[in-house]
């Protein structure tokens, strides 16, 4: 009994830990310039967060024609994306495709800086940032 007591408290313990906390405020402005150098490099932290943070608003929302529920949540990153970065273009080449593993959006971003791909995983409740 006192063996089962100990792990129900274990159990609670662990369910009230803090995640640690990697969000960006969405609502404050996007460094275009960090992004475009994050996106381009080997070291993509601050766009995965980025634009993680910004998914994390997007719950899935399925439809008849959009039986995965992201085709607009990607429209509207891209809208967001796009009115904090007017030089930055993404273009989506492929939604919710992919030949092995699991679905994933493919987009592409050009500025006069760069020109690059990136992925969204698209998931049954949200959308994340993927970079191989």
């Amino acid at each position: 009994m006192k063996i089962r007591i100990f792990i129900f408290f274990i159990v609670i313990y662990a369910g009230c830990c803090k995640e640690k906390n990697t969000n960006i405020n969405t609502s404050a402005p996007v460094n275009c310039v960090q992004l475009a150098e994050s996106l381009n490099s080997a070291d993509n932290v601050y766009a995965k967060v980025l634009i993680d943070s910004i998914c994390q608003t997007l719950p899935a929302k399925k439809t008849n024609s959009d039986p995965f529920g992201h085709k607009i949540n990607t429209d509207t990153l891209f809208f967001k994306l796009k009115s904090a970065c007017s030089e930055m273009t993404f273009e989506l080449n492929c939604y919710a495709c992919s030949k092995y593993g699991p679905l994933r959006s493919f987009i592409t971003v050009n500025s006069k800086s760069i020109q690059t791909t990136f992925e969204l995983e698209v998931e049954n409740t949200f959308m994340k940032f993927y970079r191989k």
